[in-house]
């Protein structure tokens, strides 16, 4: 099942899904959950591995599992036939056993189905932009949004991916697009739901306004020339194609890690640092920063967009992928969810970690029947 199926499935049932920013619309869901994408609604993500529920899986062994609730008494159906849903993920017993499938990239088992939370669809909805050349008023900002849970959707872009994500028609009006853009620029929904929701909007919009005149910055309805209207409906679904990251340079090289607010200026900085190094032009990298688990901390993701029939730009950006990731690294970047070639760099600083998933690797695929994981297998 794909983004693009599923979305427009859940939304004739009155739901939605937490999705992540722009995915393809042929991206599988089940993968994206796996995977532990970031999701745009952080105000409904409770932890790390939200929005999976339970999943059904097959180990290396042979042998078949399912996590949470539906691992029962019963089979599935038969839960349903007594109202049954599979909605909590923890079990069975005291073990969280999907964080142990989430993230193995395929060294386990494989999911043959999995079962995810989604939201009600709200009555109504106000989008709203808040622009700023600093970065960490909009951090402030948006942490203040989701903690007193004001706030659906919410993330920061930089000109670079907005102008990306935006520009209807290239090359001609991508770099007019982008100089008309601020360097930042904090995209939030507020919603109601079934009852009084023009009182709920307007409520939340007065408390809004109070922390944004408190921080010196405007929330408005456009920036640049794109909407909040334009952005939350694109926002809403899977990228139209081709590819969002596509569109630029017909390439895109991803460095994205999990870090606290404070933290992230200074890891900015680090990037910064090694564009320069490289010689990769800085103003072709995009940013996007994604609050996540309630806005505890943030997910952060450059872009690197090249020219993919050009050998000397796709390896200077390889290089520059592999110096970013160790200069990130060593000053404090947390990647969860390794790589390509930098994955063995990463996940081998933590001697004990390997020992670990050397022995679940054994227990649960002792024959190597399923990817035999390059990383630290």
């Amino acid at each position: 099942m794909t983004f693009g199926e599923l979305i427009p499935a859940a939304e004739k049932e009155g739901i939605r899904l937490n999705i992540p920013l722009l995915p393809r619309k042929s991206k599988t869901v089940i993968g994206s959950l796996l995977e532990r994408e970031p999701v745009i609604m952080p105000k409904y993500q409770w932890d790390i591995t939200d929005p999976l529920a339970c999943v059904e899986v097959i180990f290396g062994t042979g042998d078949e599992f399912r996590t949470g609730q539906a691992a029962g008494p019963g089979s599935v159906k038969e839960q349903w036939a007594v109202g049954g849903v599979q909605k909590a993920p923890y079990g069975p017993g005291v073990a969280s056993w999907h964080r142990l499938i989430q993230g193995s990239q395929g060294t386990i088992g494989i999911v043959t189905w999995a079962s995810m939370r989604c939201e009600l669809l709200p009555a109504l909805e106000e989008p709203f932009v808040v622009s700023s050349a600093n970065l960490g008023t909009l951090l402030e900002l948006a942490s203040w949004l989701i903690r007193l849970r004001m706030v659906n959707e919410c993330f920061i872009l930089n000109n670079t991916n907005l102008a990306a994500i935006f520009t209807k028609k290239w090359p001609r009006d991508y770099q007019n697009l982008k100089d008309a853009l601020p360097p930042w620029t904090l995209f939030y929904t507020v919603a109601g739901y079934e009852f009084f929701p023009e009182e709920r909007i307007s409520s939340y919009i007065k408390d809004i306004t109070r922390i944004t005149q408190r921080l010196g910055v405007d929330a408005v309805k456009a920036a640049g020339g794109i909407s909040a209207n334009e952005i939350l409906k694109a926002v809403q679904q899977p990228s139209a194609e081709p590819y969002w990251k596509l569109r630029y340079k017909g390439a895109c090289e991803d460095v994205f890690f999990l870090t606290i607010n404070d933290k992230l200026e200074g890891l900015i900085n680090v990037m910064n640092g090694a564009v320069e190094k490289a010689g990769y032009p800085a103003s072709d990298m995009g940013v996007y920063v994604q609050p996540v688990v309630q806005g505890t901390g943030c997910h952060c993701e450059f872009n690197l967009f090249y020219d993919s029939e050009n050998p000397g730009e796709a390896n200077r950006v390889k290089d520059l992928s592999t110096l970013a990731v160790k200069n990130l690294v060593s000053n404090g970047a947390f990647f969860s969810r390794p790589y390509g070639e930098t994955a063995r760099m990463i996940i081998n600083r933590d001697a004990a970690s390997v020992a670990v998933l050397n022995k679940l690797k054994k227990m649960f695929d002792p024959n190597n029947v399923m990817n035999p994981g390059k990383v630290c297998f």
